[in-house]
């Protein structure tokens, strides 16, 4: 398989993976598919349908294998584990799974470390700002 195509459908499978995150829209093979072929295969005759659509189920299906291994990571990894320990009153899945697989951080000790400082810091924040929103009432 072509690795342009195959680099080309995780990066969309990962943007249509956030918005799933996001807004629990799923991904689908017929969003995709209309985008390959509104995109890449817009100048290819009828004669090669069969062709792309095997193209595109192929590079659907690689993007989507590769984005679950990587948000898998986070079920798998000892020190993300720690960080919800550690954070219990946050919901952190969904965080993680986006930070991982846009490569904001990884499964090793020292991005959880670095992680959990940064979720200390904004739920300290948040609620300090509750408190101060109390006593403003």
């Amino acid at each position: 398989m072509n690795k342009k195509y195959n680099e080309m459908a995780f990066s969309w499978y990962k943007k249509a993976y956030t918005k799933k995150l996001l807004n629990n829209k799923p991904v689908t093979k017929k969003e995709f598919s209309s985008f390959m072929k509104a995109t890449i295969f817009s100048q290819v005759s009828d004669e090669y349908s069969n062709q792309v659509n095997v193209i595109i189920h192929k590079t659907f299906n690689y993007a989507k294998d590769r984005v679950k291994k990587k948000v898998a990571q986070i079920d798998k990894s000892n020190a993300i584990q720690k960080i919800k320990i550690e954070l219990p009153n946050l919901e952190l899945n969904k965080a993680l799974k986006f930070a991982i697989l846009n490569d904001l951080i990884s499964c090793n000790n020292t991005d959880s470390e670095r992680m959990t400082n940064f979720l200390k810091i904004l739920d300290n924040d948040n609620n300090q700002n509750k408190k101060q929103g109390d006593k403003n009432e």
